[in-house]
């Protein structure tokens, strides 16, 4: 397992005039085929209270667009992430997402977008990827900027 970022919180709302990179639902399309970061299967510190996955069942994968590499110990503009939280149906052996938070993604703006927090911008996505639930710069109270 290669673990790239660790990723903890989420908020809403930009700072200034510059917004830089500004995702829209389409540049989410795919991103089970994109770099796949992280895969952790356990007990993930802080997981259960933030996207209500209890227990060792739950697993985390994080994927990567092109182009979201770190340079220089930074995340370029643009640069997407997106994490699944889930877990399987005993039954049926499909994929089944946390409740809330079972697809989040990140985005890094850029410009004047959340100064204080490294320009990311926070998401909540449908795990349908048919609408974006959520999105900001103080999602879920601000607790994705921690």
């Amino acid at each position: 397992m290669v673990t790239v970022l660790f990723w903890s919180g989420c908020s809403n709302s930009g700072n200034g005039s510059d917004e830089g990179f500004s995702a829209e639902l389409g540049d989410f399309d795919g991103y089970a085929n994109w770099e796949l970061v992280d895969y952790t299967i356990s007990e993930i510190p802080g997981l259960a209270d933030a996207h209500a996955a209890t227990g060792d069942a739950f697993s985390r994968r994080i994927y990567a667009a092109d182009g979201a590499a770190p340079e220089d110990g930074e995340y370029p503009e643009g640069s997407i992430l997106v994490k699944e939280t889930f877990t399987w149906d005993e039954g049926t052996g499909e994929q089944v997402f946390a409740d809330t938070g079972g697809l989040l993604a990140m985005v890094k703006r850029g410009g004047d977008f959340n100064t204080e927090h490294e320009r990311w911008e926070w998401f909540m996505l449908d795990p349908s990827l048919d609408a974006i639930a959520d999105r900001g710069a103080g999602l879920m109270d601000g607790m994705c900027n921690n």
